[in-house]
């Protein structure tokens, strides 16, 4: 992607961000533990021009800034949304997550409904607070600490996702891991990212405050299940769309396990765009009704 600048300074932390140049109906993209946002830089590249995606590394991973205190519960990583917009002065947003950014963007939309138009939820839930969260971060804790080279990284990642393209492997992984003085490269994370503060008992209190915050989502919503997931049944996707989000709706993607931008990632980026364009479709109509009024393009503001 072609990134033009994003003002970064969050609280204390630096916070990385690339956004498409052009205008466009902002799209949030918000990645999952342990990976950044070139995660999602192809399905950002394929979407349509009256969409702006803009990518943004959570706190403690990729460039973004560590938290000198460890804080990197999901509530730590939505703090940072309201005045992440604030910073590139973007009233009103679609946000997508994966994973743990789904647990973030749920908190989001749920603490500030005025900044989120519509939210895609990719292969998230609340279960994953307690359960899929510290199983990811054993596994990304069992990674080896340092590797010979990119393609070494690259290697590791196919053997723990088998099912992922192998050319979103070849885009992702050397944008992944940084070189060291040494030669050897490292993944760009915050070791304290992998061993959060709260103690395991606080992650059922976790899930309970995104349970209800599923329950807040007032907005048009979209979750999307890889059907080979084995962190959200599809009973579970089906009850989460149908039940607990007001205005929700499911879609699943057979071909794709929980990490469905890597292994269906073309499927993904077709439901996503196609959900957000819905959005945008209504949100011009319903600005048009109230008063003629447009939506400002890449700021989500109306005018006159």
């Amino acid at each position: 992607m072609e990134a033009e600048a994003c003002p970064d300074t969050l609280d204390t932390l630096d916070l990385a961000c690339s956004a498409r140049e052009g205008k466009g109906y902002p799209v949030l993209f918000v990645h999952g533990f342990s990976h950044n946002r070139f995660v999602w830089e192809p399905i950002a590249n394929s979407l349509a021009p009256a969409l702006k995606p803009y990518l943004v590394d959570l706190r403690g991973h990729g460039d973004s800034g560590w938290s000198p205190a460890g804080r990197y519960a999901p509530k730590d990583y939505a703090r940072d949304l309201p005045r992440l917009l604030d910073r590139l002065a973007l009233d009103r947003v679609v946000v997508v997550g994966h994973s743990l950014g789904g647990l973030t963007a749920a908190l989001f939309a749920a603490q500030s409904p005025h900044r989120v138009t519509g939210i895609a939820l990719v292969d998230t839930g609340p279960d994953l607070s307690s359960v899929a969260l510290g199983r990811m971060a054993s596994d990304a804790g069992s990674a080896p600490s340092d590797f010979e080279s990119e393609e070494s990284y690259e290697e590791w990642l196919k053997g723990i996702l088998p099912m992922a393209d192998p050319q979103a492997l070849a885009a992702f992984a050397p944008k992944a891991v940084v070189r060291r003085l040494d030669g050897r490269f490292e993944l760009k994370i915050d070791p304290a990212v992998l061993a959060p503060k709260e103690h395991a008992d606080s992650w059922e209190e976790i899930s309970a405050e995104i349970e209800r915050a599923f329950g807040a989502i007032g907005c048009p919503s979209l979750l999307v299940r890889g059907g080979r997931s084995a962190l959200l049944s599809q009973e579970r996707a089906e009850q989460l769309a149908h039940e607990r989000l007001a205005r929700g709706r499911l879609v699943t993607l057979d071909n794709a396990g929980h990490a469905v931008m890597l292994e269906d990632g073309p499927g993904l980026g077709r439901a996503l765009e196609d959900f957000a364009l819905e959005i945008v479709a209504g949100h011009s109509n319903q600005a048009a009704r109230v008063g003629g009024a447009g939506v400002a393009e890449g700021t989500g503001r109306s005018s006159a």
